[in-house]
């Protein structure tokens, strides 16, 4: 643990996050004695504190015009363990948005977020951290991201049906490619889709041909019944309906 010089810190915007609300709240409410250490990584090759966590505070005291911070010093990480780490970040700092991890990934060259991008590069399909108004770009990237990384079944399935249904919504009327990244430690998680696929399917057959079995029977048990009809009385065709003839 040392106190570094703020100008000594740096931030490599490749994989961290851009400024955000929460330094304004840390510029409003700043205190010293409150102030978490930063964890930097010392890259020898540019002589140059690279901050992991803490890039919020950072820029704050930059505003304040702190000089020093307390920093947790790593040395020799390379970008990629740098990235990993801030991906893994606990959930008591600023929470880290889908874009966050995901962005980061790609830098420390996770498998699942790489397999990932060569699927929105294969159909030219933009990541943005703010896509709403944009056309041609993911819209569902929590829903990818958290499929890529979920390993429990029970929470998964739900995930995927609403994902699947944000790419192929009721009325497409063109073909659709939807892809299902898993690695082989997730296979629990495909088996437990697949069966679904074919009881889902099991039970569309039985229903079809059970409806089928009922629909024969009604019409095979189909009996004409008519009632003899033998008149007695003579009917007799009032005036009124007659009219005049002429």
């Amino acid at each position: 643990m040392a106190r570094v010089p703020v100008d000594e810190l740096v931030m490599d915007y490749d994989y961290q996050r851009v400024e955000t609300k929460t330094v304004a709240d840390l510029v409003r409410h700043w205190q010293d004695e409150k102030c978490a250490p930063l964890v930097v990584n010392y890259r020898p090759d540019k002589d140059k504190f690279y901050v992991i966590d803490g890039g919020h505070r950072l820029t704050a005291a930059k505003r304040l015009h702190i000089s020093l911070l307390p920093c947790k010093i790593l040395i020799g990480k390379t970008k990629q363990e740098e990235a990993r780490i801030f991906a893994d970040q606990q959930k008591d700092v600023a929470v880290l948005t889908p874009y966050d991890r995901y962005k980061a990934a790609l830098v420390a060259k996770d498998a699942m977020a790489l397999k990932l991008q060569s699927i929105f590069d294969k159909y030219n399909i933009k990541v943005l951290k703010y896509p709403y108004a944009t056309s041609g770009a993911i819209r569902c990237l929590a829903y990818c991201w958290q499929m890529v990384n979920e390993s429990k079944a029970e929470t998964l399935d739900e995930m995927f049906y609403q994902a699947l249904r944000r790419c192929y919504r009721f009325g497409q009327e063109n073909d659709v490619d939807v892809w299902i990244v898993i690695s082989k430690q997730e296979g629990n998680v495909l088996a437990n889709v697949q069966r679904k696929e074919d009881l889902a399917k099991t039970m569309i057959r039985e229903m079809t041909d059970h409806t089928r079995e009922i629909l024969e029977e009604e019409i095979r048990g189909l009996v004409r019944t008519s009632i003899p009809y033998n008149p007695t009385i003579e009917m007799k065709i009032p005036i009124w309906v007659k009219g005049d003839v002429a």
